[in-house]
C-alpha cells in the first residue's frame, strides 16, 4: 500500500514539471520568435543609413553587423528540431 502511494506521488510530481518544462519551451520559442522579429525589421533601415557614411565608419561596421547577423542565426537554431 505505501508502494502505491510513492508511486502515485512521484506520478502528480512528473507530471507538473513535465508541464513546467514545456510551458518555460513555449516561453522560449515566443521571446525567440519575437527578437528575431523586431530585429528583422531594424537590419534594412540600418545598412541603408550606411550609404551616406564615410568608407571608414563602414569598414568598422562589418563586424558588428557580421555578429548581429550571426546571433540572429542563433536564435534561429532554437527553432531547429533535435534528433536523438
Amino acid at each position: 500500500m505505501e508502494d502505491v502511494q510513492h508511486l502515485e506521488f512521484l506520478a502528480v510530481n512528473s507530471k507538473e514539471i513535465i508541464e513546467k518544462q514545456v510551458d518555460s519551451y513555449r516561453q522560449q520559442h515566443s521571446y525567440a520568435g519575437t527578437i528575431i522579429g523586431a530585429t528583422a525589421l531594424f537590419i534594412p533601415f540600418f545598412l541603408s543609413s550606411l550609404n551616406e557614411t564615410f568608407r571608414v565608419i563602414q569598414f568598422c561596421l562589418v563586424v558588428p553587423i557580421t555578429l548581429f547577423i550571426w546571433s540572429i542565426l542563433l536564435l534561429l537554431s532554437i527553432f531547429r528540431t533535435k534528433t536523438a
